[in-house]
């Protein structure tokens, strides 16, 4: 047979004297905690809630757009880039071929930094 009042003890808390185990939190920080929880939560929804309005209203655009788009924006202008040598006149053929290296190697190193 189980003995209620000692049962009851253990899973309230009380402990001799009617004395809880450990004390209560004080109500104002609970009361803190679940406001300051209810405010993040309804910061949340509005968040939520403007983004599914600019997708409603196509102000998002999907990622695998975006990335193709600029990688053929970079791959056009690497191309205009290392074209400029052979559109310049007057220069003798080092001069554009210095040119030319100076060119890739800026570009490599733009690529470099980004890896």
């Amino acid at each position: 047979m189980i003995d209620r009042s000692a049962f009851l003890s253990d899973v309230v808390g009380v402990r001799g004297r009617g004395r809880p185990r450990n004390p209560a939190p004080a109500p104002e920080s609970l009361r803190h905690q679940l406001d300051t929880a209810a405010v993040d939560l309804k910061q949340r929804q509005a968040q939520k809630l403007e983004i599914e309005n600019a997708k409603r209203l196509g102000e998002l655009l999907p990622v695998e757009e975006v990335r193709a788009t600029w990688g053929q924006m970079v791959i056009d202008l690497r191309q205009a880039i290392l074209a400029i040598p052979s559109r310049i006149t007057g220069l003798s053929r080092a001069q554009m071929v210095q040119l030319d290296a100076e060119l890739r190697e800026a570009l490599g190193e733009i690529s470099r930094d980004r890896a």
